[in-house]
């Protein structure tokens, strides 16, 4: 395929249920996906602003491995997305981070968007994170963001039950290289 999907995925959490919200996912219960132990490696804590280069540097991983919108890497909308409200990062022996979260509240409940390092994916790090923005949503509606949906995250959120109830793609192309296309036959274009 010669599309770069780029995706809004949005969830809402009332309660311990999710609900579809219009958009994407629908709660459909199943088992408890927080049966296995996340990673015990790590060291978990808040998201600080100066850890921003870091936080850009797990946002290009996760475009990398994933797809998607390359302006989620940018400063405004990494910033805009990650480094507002509550937050949380989990950080390897090393100091390393390999996962965030953030979450803020709003009129209509909280909202929040995680990233887990591809080389870490698989170790129950996103399971994590849901579990946390679920938690401090404090039974208010709860709306994850996405900007792409890799088949773990699809498993995931398989786990808990939900259901995609809506996706797009959108095609991307660098505007400085437009290829020379012929005019259909019959069809003439005139500059204005």
């Amino acid at each position: 395929r010669s599309l770069l999907p780029l995706m809004g995925t949005h969830f809402l959490i009332r309660g311990g249920d999710l609900t579809v919200r219009t958009e994407q996912w629908a709660w459909g219960g199943g088992a408890d996906p927080r049966v296995n132990p996340v990673a015990d490696d790590l060291t978990w804590s808040a998201l600080e602003d100066d850890s921003f280069d870091e936080l850009r540097a797990l946002a290009h991983a996760c475009l990398e491995a994933d797809g998607g919108m390359p302006l989620f890497t940018g400063e405004q909308m990494l910033r805009g997305r990650m480094l507002i409200g509550e937050s949380i990062a989990a950080r390897d022996a090393s100091g390393g981070l390999v996962a965030a979260a953030s979450i803020s509240a709003g009129d209509t409940g909280a909202v929040t968007t995680g990233m887990v390092h591809p080389a870490r994916r698989g170790e129950g790090l996103g399971r994590r994170l849901l579990q946390w923005a679920h938690d401090r949503a404090g039974g208010a509606p709860l709306t994850v963001t996405t900007e792409t949906l890799s088949e773990g995250a699809q498993r995931l959120y398989a786990r808990f039950g939900l259901a995609e109830v809506f996706a797009e793609d959108v095609m991307r192309h660098d505007l400085s290289d437009l290829p020379a296309v012929p005019a259909p036959q019959g069809i003439s274009l005139t500059p204005v």
